[in-house]
């Protein structure tokens, strides 16, 4: 025996668009992406969820100079890590991150400052992406109980 209600449910699901629905959920959240890209920065991840290493001379390097380290031994927190390269910064290269949504509702953090090309050429090209640690934090608590809402508004009618 057929479903009764299933043309209703069918006609209210074909008007809820997945893709614009997650870019409309992406564009709402891009000040939380920021903030999770500067937190993986200071804490000193990729967009892998690899600790940050520099590259010399097209040799990634583990570990600061010499120099370095004993200038991070008088240091604490975040500034005391010698153990992979942090990020921790402020000022114009944390204000410069954006998120720029496509219309399919993926997503990409670009910085408008030019700095961004040195960061990526010393610490690699997946330094400001969101690890998937993020991504997961960003889909379960904010992206899905948000899609989740949209759709019970759409049998609430």
């Amino acid at each position: 025996m057929p479903f009764k209600g299933f043309e209703e449910v069918e006609k209210r699901l074909k008007g809820f668009l997945a893709k614009q629905e997650i870019k409309k959920e992406i564009t709402i959240e891009r000040a939380e992406i920021v903030k999770m890209v500067q937190n993986q920065l200071a804490r000193g991840f990729d967009g892998n969820g690899e600790p940050v290493y520099l590259t010399r001379n097209n040799v990634r390097v583990k570990g600061y100079a010499h120099r370095t380290i004993l200038k991070k031994a008088k240091m604490s927190g975040l500034a005391s890590i010698i153990s992979h390269v942090t990020n921790f910064m402020s000022g114009n290269f944390y204000r410069s991150l954006y998120v720029f949504v496509y219309d399919n509702g993926e997503f990409e953090i670009r910085s408008r400052s030019p700095l961004i090309e040195i960061i990526k050429g010393r610490s690699g090209p997946d330094i400001i992406e969101l690890s998937p640690e993020s991504e997961r934090f960003l889909f379960q608590n904010k992206i899905a109980p948000d899609l989740q809402d949209t759709i019970d508004e759409l049998f609430q009618k």
